[in-house]
C-alpha cells in the first residue's frame, strides 16, 4: 500500500462522510435512522462492510449494509417512472 493509496482512501472517505451528513441534515434525521446502505458498482464489488465500517466510510449499523453489482441502470429506469 502506497502513500497515494491512503491518501485515495482519505479522499473517498470524506466524501462519503460529508455526503451521508448533508443528506441527513437535509432530511432532519440522524445514522441511526438509516435502514439500509447499498455499496454498488467497482468500489462496493471491492470493499467488505466491515471494513467499510472500520475506517469510517460508512456508519455501524448492523444488518443494514448490502453490496450489490452496478446499480447506476437500474437507477436511471426508477428515476424515469417517477
Amino acid at each position: 500500500m502506497s502513500q497515494g493509496d491512503i491518501r485515495e482512501v482519505q479522499l473517498a472517505r470524506a466524501a462519503l462522510v460529508t455526503g451521508i451528513r448533508l443528506l441527513l441534515a437535509a432530511w432532519g434525521a440522524r445514522a441511526r435512522d438509516i435502514e439500509r446502505i447499498l455499496l454498488t458498482g467497482k468500489f462496493g464489488a471491492a470493499v467488505e462492510p466491515s471494513d467499510a465500517v472500520r475506517v469510517g466510510l460508512i456508519p455501524e449499523l448492523p444488518g443494514a449494509v448490502r453490496r450489490h453489482g452496478n446499480l447506476a441502470l437500474k437507477g436511471a429506469v426508477m428515476m424515469t417512472h417517477d
